[in-house]
């Protein structure tokens, strides 16, 4: 009972993180090249955004917003240890590149594993609390990345 409290409450929390990303993702976020999958050279995106790094970012950005969707803890386990693969796949294709950035995400998303396995210890009030604000904090983060990574057309208007 009071985890299905919890996990509604957290839903409400992740549904602004949701908004922050869907503000990124507006931005004609549309990818157009559907023939070119093999791309094993220096193929890019656009100048700095390589394509592992803008599909493994597109696939990070999916994960958190999964996880906003989320309606029981073990749900939002689950989107949290997906977010966590793809942040894997993400990282060694970013960091040298986007380093802070992506040192940012690693810390938020350690944060909110750390939230995440605190659950239900502390009261729910405190347990909230500590998810809303990792949650905030991953948001931020992933948005901070894809603000910088420069994916598909570059639209400054």
């Amino acid at each position: 009972m009071a985890h299905r409290l919890l996990a509604v409450l957290l839903a409400a929390t992740l549904f602004g993180l949701a908004l922050v990303l869907a503000a990124c993702s507006s931005d004609n976020n549309s990818t157009t090249s559907p023939s070119t999958t093999s791309s094993a050279g220096t193929a890019s995106t656009a100048p700095g955004g390589t394509t592992a790094v803008c599909d493994s970012l597109d696939a990070l950005r999916a994960d958190v917003k999964a996880m906003s969707s989320a309606g029981t803890l073990a749900e939002f386990q689950a989107g949290f240890q997906d977010a966590q693969k793809d942040f894997a796949d993400l990282k060694p294709a970013a960091s040298a590149a986007y380093g802070p950035d992506v040192d940012a995400v690693q810390a938020a998303l350690k944060d909110f594993g750390t939230a995440l396995d605190n659950a239900g210890q502390g009261g729910a009030g405190n347990t909230l609390q500590q998810l809303g604000t990792a949650a905030v904090q991953v948001g931020t983060a992933v948005q901070q990345l894809v603000t910088d990574v420069p994916c598909g057309p570059s639209s400054s208007g």
